[in-house]
């Protein structure tokens, strides 16, 4: 225990996970100095020793996040796998922090993002596939990607109940027969990471047949 006069000495690594751990918790705007240092038990000043503001704390957990995620790299008979992967873990990071990737030109995840649309388009364009091709399926896999990461975090706490009020939020389901029937099942796979998996192999071998006719001579 710090004694008095002292503050608790920290590193730059237990802030900013401590920092994500607010955010994941209790959302972006909940992290404030004074919260965080409330949660690693010190003053607010204290952590101004480490870093200047709340926005340079913002960019450490988006670099910290983001370079978990595997980029694709040299195409090979995993091509396939790496696109993937990288899909799946960036799902996995946007449920947990709905905002990393906020764009702002010149932020971490802003770099992150062009150095990401730059491995997939290299990736597609080593295994044969047209530019123009190549940037729609990278456009359609990311769009599904998205809404599967907010459909699962938005849907996490929900009964079956009120996922279903969710779904049809304004219209009525008779209006929608053919989402009526299948609407168990949209509302029991769409947050699912196995669903996920199956989703995105499917748009992957139907949007690229380069790469799966790749996998089969493999």
């Amino acid at each position: 225990r710090p004694t008095a006069g002292r503050p608790r000495k920290l590193t730059r690594e237990e802030i900013v996970d401590g920092a994500s751990a607010l955010v994941e918790k209790h959302g972006p705007d909940a992290l404030t100095m004074r919260a965080l240092g409330k949660s690693l038990g010190v003053q607010a000043s204290t952590l101004y020793n480490y870093f200047p503001s709340t926005d340079h704390l913002n960019q450490e957990i988006g670099r910290k996040l983001l370079s978990a995620v595997p980029l694709p790299g040299a195409v090979d008979e995993e091509a396939r796998g790496q696109l993937l992967a990288h899909f799946m873990a960036t799902r996995a990071v946007l449920i947990r922090h709905p905002d990393v990737l906020d764009r702002k030109p010149g932020s971490v995840s802003w770099i992150w993002s062009l150095q990401r649309l730059e491995a997939q388009l290299a990736l597609l364009s080593a295994a044969g596939v047209a530019p123009e091709q190549a940037l729609m399926v990278v456009r359609v896999l990311d769009v599904t990607r998205i809404t599967a990461a907010q459909t699962a975090r938005e849907w996490s706490a929900q009964d079956f109940v009120a996922r279903r009020k969710l779904l049809f939020s304004g219209v009525k389901p008779s209006q929608l027969p053919h989402v009526q029937a299948v609407h168990g099942l949209l509302m029991e796979k769409l947050p699912d990471e196995g669903a996920f998996r199956q989703v995105m192999e499917t748009l992957i071998d139907s949007l690229l047949p380069q790469l799966r006719a790749r996998r089969r001579k493999a």
